[in-house]
């Protein structure tokens, strides 16, 4: 007699799998790097929504731990082209010695400083999350394009700055309406203003720094036929809109903020929300070209 299933089974794409726990795991990533950066920058300008801003690194970054914890597993199962991949100890000893492993001690160590940082308020917690941020960041130069083109010291010092700016502008965007939310109309307007000036400066930096990296690991060769650069180009259109919002934000939104309105508050909140939503995107794009693509020049990593 034929037996009955005792549960339903779900065909899962591991590869596809993989890349979402990478996406969230990066997008957590830079977030709780961001918010050390905002409270290490801006920290002690605020009074009604410190607890909040808190709060929220705390939870990015409790999600960035399991995620990155998950994203190296789910690595072997990709070696193996399964999910079962995950449980066989014989994969999981070759991924050990590959430097996905370096990356994510990194990244795990660099969470838990952020942690430390955000959970203790002594004078030293500004100092152990900017620390944490950074070797984060640091964990994204052990692996990937970076370490397999030339001239590396240049594609290293790039995407180092690349990546510590991305961080401040991502994880700024919920601090931010916290601060327009919780905070008296002087001092949120001084906070935001101050924010601008500074991400005039950065952001630009940032998107350079960008581009000569991606011109440097393409050689040039620019084609929509080509699934990196495809993927790369589009990254570029969605940090134009970003910028675009943001200069927005500068120029009228953020101002406004001094008249204390609700209706400006909510203009400014949900002009932020959009901002964030599209570099999650960004975010979500770029785990998915260092997943499965690799730059023409030198084919497949």
């Amino acid at each position: 007699m034929r037996r009955r299933p005792t549960a339903l089974t779900i065909p899962m794409d591991v590869d596809t799998l993989a890349i979402v726990v990478k996406a969230v795991a990066y997008a957590a990533l830079l977030q709780g790097a961001g918010v050390a950066f905002f409270l290490a920058a801006f920290g002690s300008r605020l009074r009604a929504s410190t607890e909040a801003i808190r709060r929220f690194g705390v939870i990015v970054i409790g999600v960035a731990l399991a995620t990155v914890l998950a994203c190296y597993l789910l690595e072997a199962g990709r070696m193996m082209g399964e999910v079962a991949g995950v449980a066989d100890f014989a994969t999981q000893r070759r991924l050990a010695r590959l430097p996905l492993a370096a990356a994510t001690s990194l990244r795990l160590m660099g969470g838990a400083l952020l942690l430390v940082g955000l959970v203790w308020k002594a004078g030293e917690a500004a100092v152990l999350g900017v620390s944490g941020a950074i070797v984060i960041a640091g964990s994204f130069l052990l692996v990937g394009h970076s370490i397999s083109h030339e001239p590396r010291w240049a594609i290293v010092a790039l995407l180092q700055i690349h990546l510590l700016v991305a961080a401040f502008w991502v994880g700024s965007i919920v601090p931010l309406i916290w601060v327009a939310r919780r905070e008296t109309a002087p001092v949120a307007h001084q906070v935001v203003e101050r924010f601008s000036a500074l991400a005039t400066v950065l952001v630009p930096v940032m998107a350079i720094a960008g581009l000569v990296m991606a011109w440097l690991l393409v050689g040039g060769r620019l084609s929509w036929q080509d699934p990196y650069t495809a993927a790369l180009i589009g990254k570029v259109a969605l940090l134009v809109v970003a910028l675009t919002l943001a200069a927005r934000n500068r120029a009228r939104l953020g101002p406004a903020l001094i008249e204390g309105s609700g209706v400006a508050i909510r203009r400014f909140s949900l002009s932020l929300a959009t901002e964030l939503v599209i570099l999650l995107g960004i975010v979500a794009l770029t785990a998915t070209m260092t997943s499965l693509f690799s730059p023409p020049m030198v084919g497949a990593s």
